[in-house]
């Protein structure tokens, strides 16, 4: 364990880096469960709009905590997450209800 980084080397002799510490707390934050529906990925494929017609947020989380948290987790060890973390964080001062449901499928 490296600052939070937990460094294993698999069976194909290959580098696994994992924060299982900061994705627990990323799904305790979101208020979802650890056994949450897995999906293959991260997001739709997609690209987000303000949909300012849209129902507004219901979640109590803090939006931009999340972003920042899970932005930390992509640069560090979950690059294949970075550009749906991207298309959320564009909508940082005023997500919507679609912006919500895109941050926790990410998670």
């Amino acid at each position: 364990m490296f600052l939070g980084l937990d460094i294993r080397r698999n069976e194909r002799g290959h580098l696994e880096l994992m924060q299982w510490g900061l994705i627990q707390k990323i799904i305790e934050e979101c208020r979802l469960e650890s056994k949450s529906k897995e999906h293959g990925m991260p997001a739709v494929t997609k690209i987000l709009d303000k949909d300012k017609q849209g129902p507004e947020r219901e979640s109590e989380w803090k939006y931009r905590t999340i972003i920042g948290m899970l932005t930390y987790l992509s640069v560090s060890s979950r690059p294949d997450i970075d550009f749906a973390i991207h298309q959320c964080a564009c909508y940082s001062s005023c997500p919507r209800k679609i912006h919500d449901v895109a941050v926790k499928q990410i998670v």
